[in-house]
């Protein structure tokens, strides 16, 4: 499964490290995207959308105000997305993304460590598609 973070922040590392495995990532320019491809081995991206295209999980760890413009660029380009914007209804990204599955996740970071605790919160009925996703992040 290829995982794309849209934002390289310190939670998109933890769930990135926790992951493994390499992942898409993109950031604002401050060039902690290629450092945690370089990490990882995976690939900083140079737009969303190209981002969304080519990943099977996208993860909004975006800044919250951003949600509109992000989604924007994504468009119809992504199947499965997984927010984790503090202070952002899962309804409010489910009308953002109308044409994916839409999750909403509140890790902490000792994901990074494959030993987190993630509270989930699906939107229409997907739970099994979040459950295989995040099996890779936090053993049982």
């Amino acid at each position: 499964m290829q995982v794309g973070f849209i934002g390289s922040g310190n939670m998109a590392w933890a769930l990135a490290r926790g992951w493994g495995d390499p992942v898409l990532a993109t950031d604002s320019g401050s060039g902690r995207a290629a450092a945690l491809a370089a990490e990882l081995g995976g690939e900083a991206v140079a737009s969303i959308r190209e981002l969304a295209d080519r990943a099977d999980l996208v993860v909004n760890a975006h800044k919250p105000p951003q949600l509109a413009e992000v989604a924007a660029e994504v468009g119809d380009a992504a199947r499965v997305v997984v927010s984790i914007l503090a202070r952002t209804p899962l309804a409010e990204v489910a009308a953002a993304y109308t044409s994916a599955a839409v999750f909403r996740i509140e890790p902490n970071t000792p994901v990074e460590l494959r030993r987190g605790v993630l509270a989930a919160l699906e939107a229409g009925g997907v739970r099994a598609a979040l459950a295989r996703a995040l099996d890779d992040v936090v053993e049982a």
